[in-house]
């Protein structure tokens, strides 16, 4: 225990670079789910195999994201004005980009998207940010019971986490229409999934996982479980399609089993790689990744244009559609970069994190007198 505190003041670059990884995971999982590949690929063609191996391969970005919070966050000090500084940011690119969409010819832009943008925690426009806000609020409570539990009880809580919340539900989702999601983890994409999978990364933190001396086991088992995760896909998809069965199992979700322990082994993967070169290029990266995820899951960069780009060539030859999508996601991520760096930088010239300060403080000081005022009633 002491030595993992002792460790919180240097940069782990491997997490650092998984931050990148899992950032560009998402633009390519864009490509193709909402560039329209999986929905227009012939079923069981090499394109189909192809494509879906690489999307669930990508598809523990949003768990691995999730992952890294738990792992640096367990022991880091806990600042209000972090979470008003993203904020800030959030809406700095949720106002300006709709604006710019509602400048530009040739794109309908509504003004209630306009209107909308200035409130993108209340009306879930970045469905991850909204639900890392409530898990931030609630970090310094978790963070103090992780801390004290022993390990063993520790070791319960992630059993019972992964069988109710991904074994069961799982199975629980071959009822279909007729289930209830009783956990409300809404196939990953909730508040409750995050909290989940932030105590998995506070776990490796704090105690770590012994599974194999070779790291790159770790690498092997994330792509076993990946293939594990196709052959299910697979298998569901030629039994509901032939015989009509198994059609609501739920296997494109961040809770799959599967997908889960995949995104674990490829954490650890990254947790532990040993780099010493580049390492101030890949910080500076790292710090703007997020800028990637406001940028490209903005619903209006969604939906002009990410929206079915690559509908059209889901069928090609396997090697021009993935020079494609790989031009498109190195293009993009690129860019997300460069503007994220200049906005840091501006954010810098305006001094924003000193202004999130003030406004954390002035916060501070209304809940003083609301508790001060609460006594005297």
């Amino acid at each position: 225990m002491q030595n993992i505190k002792s460790d919180t003041t240097s940069k782990n670059i491997g997490i650092e670079l998984l931050r990148i990884v899992s950032m560009f995971m998402i633009v390519v999982l864009h490509c193709f789910n909402v560039g329209g590949i999986l929905g227009n690929v012939a079923k069981f063609s090499v394109n189909y195999f192809v494509s879906n191996f690489i999307f669930l391969s990508v598809f523990v970005a949003v768990n691995l994201y999730a992952l890294t919070t738990g792992y640096l966050c367990v022991f880091s000090r806990h600042k209000y004005s972090r979470i008003v500084n993203l904020w800030v940011e959030v809406l700095f690119y949720s106002v300006v980009l709709t604006l710019m969409f509602f400048i530009l010819p040739n794109y309908s832009v509504n003004k209630s998207d306009m209107v909308f943008s200035f409130f993108p925690l209340i009306t879930d426009r970045y469905w991850y940010f909204t639900a890392y806000f409530l898990l931030f609020l609630f970090m310094p409570f978790i963070n103090k019971a992780l801390t004290n539990i022993t390990k063993r009880y520790f070791q319960l809580l992630l059993c019972f986490l992964f069988i109710l919340c991904s074994v069961c539900t799982f199975i629980g989702s071959a009822f279909g229409y007729y289930s209830l999601d009783v956990y409300f983890l809404n196939n990953g994409l909730s508040f409750l999934w995050l909290f989940i999978m932030y105590i998995f990364g506070a776990y490796i933190r704090i105690h770590g996982i012994a599974y194999k001396k070779n790291n790159y086991k770790y690498l092997a088992t994330y792509l076993i479980f990946t293939l594990m995760s196709l052959l299910a896909l697979s298998i569901k998809n030629f039994l509901s399609g032939k015989f009509n069965v198994f059609k609501y199992f739920e296997i494109l979700s961040y809770s799959f089993p599967f997908i889960l322990l995949a995104s674990i082994s490829l954490f650890c993967f990254f947790k532990n790689l040993n780099i010493t070169k580049v390492n101030k290029a890949i910080s500076k990266i790292a710090s703007v990744t997020f800028s990637v995820y406001l940028i490209s899951a903005h619903p209006l960069v969604v939906m002009l244009v990410q929206k079915d780009i690559f509908a059209n060539i889901a069928n090609e030859n396997i090697l021009v559609l993935l020079l494609n999508v790989a031009v498109f996601s190195i293009a993009e991520f690129s860019i997300c970069i460069i503007i994220g760096l200049l906005v840091k930088c501006l954010f810098n010239i305006l001094k924003v994190n000193v202004f999130c300060e003030k406004i954390v403080c002035g916060l501070r000081i209304l809940f003083d007198k609301l508790i001060k005022f609460l006594k005297l009633v």
